[in-house]
């Protein structure tokens, strides 16, 4: 393995383990929790959350799916792996599209509201936000799955 290579799958396996492990915290963690709050403590929360979360996540998840393109042009010596690389792209590319098209816009919306200007379907849409999370989690859990297994063979 070229140094090249090592550094990719590296930054490759960094990335996408930090975003797997902080969708499963927020998951298993964050979302039950929230759950016992009133809606305008869970509006409170969000507020405080989501600009810190959206401000470096992205990032992170484009960290993955580039490096996995860059493995994928330059490293193409196991079938497996590759197949392992292309696995892991497909989910993070699934992430980037739940997020940019439906998470990342409620957290911009959820900025503009007050306990008191909350849309009368707030928790519909938190619920609904709650389980697109579930799939990005189960697609950055089997990205980070993929990426190991390429890395590894």
């Amino acid at each position: 393995m070229s140094t090249l290579i090592g550094a990719l799958q590296a930054i490759n396996l960094f990335c996408a383990a930090i975003v797997a492990g902080i969708m499963v915290a927020v998951l298993f963690g964050v979302i039950p929790s929230l759950q016992k709050f009133t809606m305008a403590d869970d509006l409170r929360f969000h507020q405080s959350l989501d600009p810190r979360m959206d401000a470096f996540q992205p990032i992170l998840v484009v960290g993955a799916g580039i490096s996995s393109i860059v493995l994928l042009i330059l490293d193409h010596d196991s079938a497996l792996a590759t197949a392992c690389l292309l696995l892991g792209l497909a989910c993070t590319i699934g992430i980037i599209v739940a997020s940019a098209g439906f998470n990342q816009p409620v957290n911009r919306r959820c900025q503009e509201w007050t306990a008191e200007t909350l849309p009368a379907d707030y928790p519909a849409i938190r619920e609904r936000w709650n389980r697109i999370h579930l799939l990005r989690t189960i697609s950055a859990v089997v990205a980070l799955i993929s990426f190991i297994i390429a890395a590894l063979l």
